[in-house]
């Protein structure tokens, strides 16, 4: 069995692996979390526990798990990698969107987070020119 690579930010926190397999024993509802700073987090389990018929689902929540904002299902790993990196995306653009409105409002400066295959970048914006951090 092979990890899957995910493509998450450096500040992200994971909880668990994506395997390229799983055995039936193996499939449960807790198969992996990732947990952002910005109160949200990425949940990825299998539905019905250890049903040869069930399926990946991925959820994005907000702070608690009642307040989902996002769910998708999947039959594959590698299909649970891109509804990942689609959450991702979708956690990002929210983390972007509170950070404008704090900027906007004086109490911040924003993070923006470029997609890019493979990679984020971080860039923070102040009242100069963008600054790429490594």
């Amino acid at each position: 069995m092979i990890i899957l690579p995910l493509n998450i930010p450096s500040d992200a926190h994971q909880v668990g692996d994506l395997w390229d397999e799983y055995e039936l024993e193996d499939l449960s509802q807790d198969l992996l979390q990732i947990q952002f700073a910005n109160g949200y987090a990425i949940d990825v389990g299998w539905y019905p526990e250890h049903d040869p018929n069930g399926t990946f689902v991925v959820t994005v929540f907000e702070n608690e798990w009642e307040n989902r904002k996002f769910t998708t299902h999947a039959k594959t790993p590698e299909e649970v990698q891109s509804a990942i990196e689609r959450c991702v995306r979708f956690v990002l653009s929210a983390r972007l969107s509170s950070l404008i409105e704090s900027t906007a409002s004086g109490l911040a400066p924003a993070i923006i987070y470029q997609f890019r295959p493979n990679i984020y970048q971080t860039q923070y914006v102040t009242c100069g020119p963008l600054v790429e951090v490594a």
